[in-house]
């Protein structure tokens, strides 16, 4: 869980419109979750607006840049939350993949 779980329970709090794109089936996603952080997807689940799932099959890790590209594709504003070295993280890929697709970025260092 990062920092796309924080921002959807913001927005969620401020009864914002939040679609989500999961790489999984929920409880592939969650697996190995605590069941706080399980109790929070399904609230995040029921609360959104619209839910889609890349990936019917168990874990493939190919599914979170899948996931990131489609976040891109449906965007006109990526904020990228991340640490020293984000650049050879999902993240820094996804970051890149705005930028390719010109999609403007803000990057909040954490």
């Amino acid at each position: 869980m990062g920092s796309d779980t924080i921002a959807a329970s913001v927005l969620l709090g401020l009864r914002q419109r939040v679609e989500l794109i999961l790489p999984f089936q929920p409880e592939v996603l969650a697996r190995k979750w605590g069941r706080a952080q399980q109790a929070m997807l399904r609230d995040h689940i029921r609360r959104a607006a619209a839910v889609r799932v890349l990936e019917d099959r168990d874990y493939d890790v190919r599914a979170y840049h899948r996931r990131n590209r489609a976040l891109v594709a449906g965007a006109d504003l990526l904020v990228a939350f991340y640490n020293d070295g984000f650049e050879f993280t999902g993240t820094g890929a996804t970051v890149r993949e705005a930028e390719r697709r010109g999609v403007p970025v803000i990057r909040v260092g954490v």
